[in-house]
């Protein structure tokens, strides 16, 4: 997946002295860093992820403890899974022990959508191109020669780029039938748009993940399938993660203890 975004991101990462050097295992340093931020860092987001050589009786060397409990919602609406993501994050927040709760949907640049009406597309015998080439020079501009020794460029050339200044409904569009409107052969609407779209099998998907303490993970999962099932999601969703690992073990080992019964 190609990522563009227009945040900000840093990572700091500390290393706690040994168990019996402090006070304070390593879930509580990093529940005091949660609160720290909170109350001290205003609208920064801030995440805390354990290390595994960090947590006692976790081996596997320093590597990143990955968010244990992630929903994946999926559809072909994007609207709907924007809506669809604010009732699953609302319900992480309100479920006893999740923490540092994060949704993959950030909210991204406004844009201009510009859908043609092919029919009088047809009638003016105009095309697509036709439509694109004169919505690009009015937003971007179109090169309209250069200024030699411009005084105000400290006597270096300037290109000169000639948009129109006028809504964007009203821009020329050249035609087999003469000049007519923008507006006349499409219809342009001002929205925003994601910074990131995700697909799997040509669904678009949202995630939405967090942390977990002081419960254990089937508990927390089969919580929050009984909130997601009442919630009235009109999206398709599924728990990934170490949720998925964790059933994919139950299932495994299910099968084992079948086959060895039939064994016996």
């Amino acid at each position: 997946t190609n990522v563009t975004t227009t945040q900000s991101m840093g990572k700091l990462v500390i290393a706690l002295k040994s168990s019996d050097e402090r006070s304070k295992d390593v879930w509580q340093v990093a529940q005091g860093i949660r609160s720290f931020a909170k109350q001290n860092l205003g609208e920064i987001k801030v995440r805390v992820n354990e290390i595994q050589s960090s947590v006692t009786g976790v081996s596997g060397g320093r590597n990143l403890v990955r968010s244990p409990v992630q929903v994946e919602l999926k559809g072909s609406d994007m609207d709907q899974l924007v809506a669809d993501s604010a009732k699953v994050e609302q319900i992480f927040t309100s479920t006893a022990g999740l923490k540092d709760i994060k949704n993959s949907y950030v909210k991204g640049m406004p844009e201009l959508k510009v859908t043609v009406d092919r029919d009088k597309l047809k009638y003016y015998h105009a095309t697509v191109n036709d439509v694109a080439q004169s919505f690009n020079a009015a937003i971007g501009g179109r090169s309209a020669g250069v200024l030699a020794n411009d005084v105000q460029n400290h006597g270096n050339d300037t290109d000169i780029a000639v948009r129109f200044a006028g809504g964007s409904g009203y821009d020329p569009v050249q035609t087999g039938r003469g000049s007519v409107f923008l507006g006349d052969l499409a219809d342009v609407e001002e929205g925003v748009g994601p910074i990131t779209i995700r697909r799997v099998n040509k669904e678009r998907i949202i995630n939405i993940q967090c942390n977990l303490t002081d419960r254990p993970l089937n508990e927390v999962v089969k919580e929050l399938t009984q909130k997601l099932n009442a919630a009235g999601l009109k999206s398709s969703y599924a728990f990934s993660g170490q949720a998925t690992t964790m059933n994919d073990s139950f299932a495994e080992m299910a099968m084992a203890l079948s086959l060895s019964l039939l064994l016996i």
